[in-house]
């Protein structure tokens, strides 16, 4: 699947304290999360793939965005894969998530860091019982 990352970095990122609805009795907020691969392209001269990922954290309820964050992914593969399966793959979508998880971690932290809000917590490998996102494919 996945030989070599070539890069990773920061494509956009979003926190919106806005529309934060009232809390429960217990005083909490019901949250969940996504992750889906937002596009997926393969460069012919360079031979090289690249996915944008998005990580989602919605307010359960009414599944509106509290904080979300897109990466760019450059990797290659042992031989081509075809995108549309690729994106479709279970063991593609877990793997790419894996590599990233750190990336993650780190900007909800820091999204938070500075706001009255507590940071979520996120279990480890939280990505194996997101929800899936919907995703587009390009050659």
């Amino acid at each position: 699947m996945i030989k070599d990352i070539h890069s990773i970095s920061l494509f956009k990122q979003n926190l919106n304290l806005d529309s934060i609805p009232e809390p429960s009795e217990e005083g909490k907020v019901s949250l969940t999360v996504g992750i889906g691969i937002d596009t997926l392209d393969f460069n012919e001269s360079s031979q090289t793939y690249r996915a944008v990922t998005k990580f989602q954290i919605l307010f359960e309820e009414s599944k509106q965005e509290l904080f979300s964050v897109m990466h760019m992914v450059s990797f290659k593969t042992e031989h081509f894969e075809d995108l549309e399966e690729m994106v479709n793959d279970r063991d593609f979508n877990l793997s790419m998530f894996e590599i990233i998880e750190p990336y993650i971690r780190e900007r909800v932290y820091s999204a938070f860091e500075y706001t009255d809000y507590p940071t979520p917590s996120l279990p480890y490998r939280f990505w194996k019982r997101a929800i899936k996102l919907n995703h587009k494919v390009s050659a």
